[in-house]
């Protein structure tokens, strides 16, 4: 009779950001205790990307997509699981976020004077590259799309203006909270 293979840990699917470890450990089981066993792991799109321990331990996914991970035991004679075992692994793709570095806080100008705006980004996933989207209300230029604007934006109308930078990964992923 074959061996059973079970995947203790996770002790479910999971769903995990892109970069994050998933700790996986084994058991495996056989009715006429034919032993040892060897253990056959499967981690397509993992690094590492297969193993040979009962207990690999963590394992790093760092692109998103779904992944099934799947142990396979086999006992002593040679007989091997015909039902491995396996885990979903949903890797999710995080936001960027959105940094504006020129003005650092805050500013008060006259009517008519220029402000230079810089930004960055900082992604999780690291997953470049970013478009950039600025948006000036009641300046001039009114938007940009350039991470460091080269065109200083003139504001000619008094009031409070809320200059907005909305940054997005090559995955096509907004920052959800502009800067």
């Amino acid at each position: 009779q074959p061996p059973e293979s079970t995947i203790l840990s996770p002790s479910k699917d999971v769903i995990i950001n892109a970069g994050q470890p998933v700790t996986f450990n084994g058991l495996g089981s056989d009715p006429e205790n034919n032993l040892p066993l060897t253990y056959s792991w499967l981690f397509p799109g993992g690094t590492p990307s297969s193993s040979s321990l009962q207990t690999p331990g963590n394992v790093l996914f760092n692109t998103p997509r779904i992944y099934i991970v799947s142990l396979r035991v086999k006992d002593s004679l040679g007989a091997e699981d015909l039902t491995p075992a396996t885990r979903t692994i949903t890797v999710i793709n995080q936001p960027p976020e959105s940094i504006i570095t020129n003005p650092t806080a805050d500013i008060t100008i006259e009517q008519g004077q220029a402000v230079r705006f810089t930004g960055s980004a900082t992604d999780p996933d690291n997953d470049p590259p970013y478009s950039y989207l600025w948006n000036f209300p009641g300046g001039t230029p009114s938007s940009s799309t350039q991470q460091n604007p080269t065109t200083f934006v003139v504001y000619n109308t008094p009031g409070t203006f809320v200059a907005k930078l909305t940054v997005t990964d090559s995955r096509n992923l907004a920052d959800p909270t502009p800067a």
